[in-house]
């Protein structure tokens, strides 16, 4: 499917109390007056799309083990543009373990095809993008105040278009943390991570073939922090270096950091603030790497027992610092307004309508765009 959700708020299912299986149904209108993300907007820039979909949730707690399953497969078709219409697949799928009094943790499973948002990819063919992820976490609390985390990951991206296969990536990480946790259980703690990337597609530069493969050590400090009773903090920050395999005048030296303050303004507003300096592998193929800065403020407002308003505000700076040995360098500033209205008419059914607005400036001619988007879902759960 296209990526409907950079439309509309993501609609998760409501839990039914007592309801292990839970089949759901669910459908998308929305229009966009810019769907190829196109430098200069004209009358037949605009589309309509509709979006149904199904999928069943598992949700099942044996004894002090919790798993949980979201399986879903959805149909996307275009008024205008019909070479994208497209099926979708996505699951996620989840066990929080415990075992005796001081082991726990998570196997988590993940597994998304959906097709490239026009923002990264502007060609006139379809173009997917698989997306799988597994994950191993276990965390042993040596003392009340202590423990220790290890965690094992592998996430692979791989695409479909002709010309995107430079693209495709597989990461495979190794964690080890070890944190202090706090009287009122926060904790504060540090962070190494190693990531080997491996990119099996060779890019094809003037005829060289460049192999983007890297590696990526990480050392950082993680804290979550309850400041007051209605503003939280949590923190994850330090020293990012990454390597390449071949042309070390791409490597990457320096301070990544991310950090999401949490604020009850009243008992029925709550605020989120975000603010992000981090290297990215995964979002464009036209860089080995993106420096993304940006900051995101957040609003989350019930405005009756059935009825909240969300909106959000976002600026993010791009800086394509991966391919600057062989292109002009790149910069894009991202700006982005959403706002949207929740109705949860039934505990089994939600409402939901949401209005986009997007501007991207860039360095490079005939990059930026701005769009405008409306998208109406509707979700039901058995």
């Amino acid at each position: 499917m296209v990526s409907l959700k950079l439309f509309s708020f993501s609609l998760g299912a409501q839990a039914l109390e007592g309801d292990v299986l839970r089949p759901y149904v669910n459908a998308t209108y929305s229009y966009d007056d810019n769907l190829r993300r196109m430098y200069d907007k004209g009358s037949d820039s605009s589309d309509r799309m509709w979006m149904v979909g199904a999928g069943i949730i598992l949700d099942k707690s044996i004894s002090r083990q919790k798993i949980y399953v979201d399986l879903g497969v959805n149909e996307t078709k275009f008024d205008r543009n019909s070479d994208f219409n497209n099926t979708g697949k996505d699951l996620n799928a989840r066990w929080d373990w415990v075992v005796g009094n001081r082991w726990k943790g998570k196997i988590d499973l993940g597994h998304k095809e959906a097709m490239v948002p026009f923002a990264e990819f502007r060609g006139t063919t379809l173009n997917l993008r698989t997306n799988d992820r597994r994950v191993f976490d276990a965390i042993y609390s040596f003392h009340p105040r202590w423990r220790a985390r290890v965690g094992l990951g592998r996430y692979e991206t791989k695409y479909d278009g002709i010309g995107q296969s430079i693209g495709n990536l597989i990461e495979t990480a190794q964690e080890f943390q070890v944190d202090y946790v706090t009287p009122h259980r926060g904790h504060i703690g540090l962070v190494y991570r190693h990531v080997n990337g491996d990119r099996p597609v060779r890019q094809n530069i003037a005829g060289m073939l460049v192999d983007n493969s890297y590696d990526q050590d990480e050392y950082k400090l993680n804290a979550e922090w309850q400041i007051t009773g209605k503003t939280g903090l949590q923190f994850l920050g330090g020293l990012v270096q990454r390597t390449h395999d071949e042309f070390t005048q791409r490597d990457f030296n320096g301070f990544n950091a991310r950090m999401n303050v949490n604020h009850l303004l009243t008992g029925k507003t709550k605020l989120n603030l975000s603010a992000w300096r981090e290297i990215n592998a995964q979002s464009f193929v036209t860089s080995t790497f993106t420096l993304n800065k940006g900051v995101k403020l957040g609003s989350d407002t019930m405005l009756t027992g059935k009825t909240s308003l969300r909106g959000s505000l976002q600026y993010q700076r791009i800086e394509f610092d991966g391919d600057v040995l062989f292109e002009s360098y790149r910069e894009d500033t991202l700006k982005t307004a959403t706002l949207g209205l929740v109705y949860q008419a039934m505990p089994a059914l939600s409402l939901n309508g949401t209005l986009n607005y997007t501007k991207r400036d860039s360095s490079r001619q005939f990059t930026g765009f701005n769009s405008t988007s409306v998208a109406l879902t509707a979700q039901y759960e058995f």
